[in-house]
């Protein structure tokens, strides 16, 4: 199911929207990791359901699927999501005979999938389509690989137990669509950062512009990561609109897991920057920015008129961060 039937972790986007929904939910259901994955993916899952089709489906392997089954294949949906999910998918396809799946007390992954595909056919024999390396032992186990977008280290282990039938591509290059989600084109907002500079009459002092221009780049990281938590927390939504279901997470071109790795080193660098280079009262200013577009991502853009204050607030706050940098006192006039 994950990252070969569809184009994403379903567990990792029910994560995301208990997060946006029920944070104190997910913090009450961490401490069940404990006990095992599988009773912690059914928790998951009781606090929120994944809709079916709104899932990012890889079409060339649906087409390949629908083929198989045309052809009479036996067609089973082998997970080591939670059942309750991977029925839902099934049930939406419509092209499954069997569903195997975690239960809540057994992860099936791994050497379990392997052994259980192997009990589900009379001589043990079977073919497999994954993605990762958690997929290698039931490769290993299978027929005929089939290899969905696996990474080129994946994909060397698998050529040597047991070369692919057919490898099916993957949506390109992932530095692109990272940049992509970054906007770079709203970091033009930041310039506000140099206002002060302008109006003290400082805006060719070397020591204010190299400031201020380190306070921009500290600002754009973090508007980005705000940016990525933002798409983050609105995939469902984003893919039932007709413009933003293009974006890079909505499409599914990449995943929960870059998007949030992403989110804590953009964090992290516009933090890093601003302890190692400017006044302490910056760094304050860049983490109130920081929490406010947070909490804006998370529900206040849903506030009405609250919304629209916190937005024009984060104009102004670029513009006291740019006079705290570069040390000049922002008039109440400006």
């Amino acid at each position: 199911l994950d990252g070969t039937l569809v184009a994403t972790d379903t567990l990792h986007e029910a994560l995301l929207a208990v997060l946006k929904r029920q944070p104190l939910a997910l913090l009450r259901a961490l401490p069940m990791l404990r006990e095992g994955k599988a009773p912690f993916k059914r928790r998951i899952v009781e606090l929120v359901q994944i809709e079916p089709a709104s899932l990012p489906y890889r079409p060339e392997v649906l087409t390949f699927l629908e083929e198989e089954r045309s052809r009479g294949t036996r067609l089973v949906l082998a997970t080591a999501s939670d059942e309750r999910t991977a029925r839902d998918v099934a049930e939406h396809l419509g092209i499954f005979d069997e569903v195997v799946a975690s239960d809540g007390a057994r992860n099936e992954k791994g050497h379990i999938k392997a052994e259980r595909l192997r009990s589900l056919s009379a001589d043990g024999v079977f073919d497999y389509i994954g993605d990762s390396a958690a997929d290698l032992p039931v490769w290993e186990a299978a027929r005929n690989a089939y290899a969905v977008d696996p990474a080129p280290a994946v994909l060397a282990r698998l050529d040597a137990i047991n070369p692919p039938t057919r490898v099916f591509a993957g949506p390109g290059s992932r530095a692109s669509n990272l940049l992509r989600a970054f906007r770079p084109h709203q970091w033009a907002k930041n310039l506000l950062l140099f206002v002060p500079l302008l109006t003290s009459h400082q805006l060719l002092d070397p020591a204010g512009l190299i400031a201020a221009t380190i306070g921009f780049l500290a600002f754009s990281a973090m508007a980005s990561a705000g940016y990525v938590l933002n798409d983050l927390l609105d995939l469902e939504a984003d893919r039932m609109h007709p413009v933003k279901r293009e974006r890079p997470f909505a499409a599914a071109v990449l995943t929960p897991r870059d998007g949030l790795i992403a989110f804590g080193g953009l964090a992290l660098l516009g933090l890093a920057l601003a302890l190692a280079f400017l006044p302490t009262k910056f760094v304050v200013l860049l983490i109130v920015y920081f929490v406010a577009t947070v909490s804006y991502s998370a529900f206040l853009k849903s506030k009405l008129l609250l919304d629209v204050i916190l937005l024009a607030g984060l104009y102004t706050l670029r513009v006291l961060a740019g006079g705290a940098a570069v040390d000049v006192v922002v008039s109440q006039w400006l």
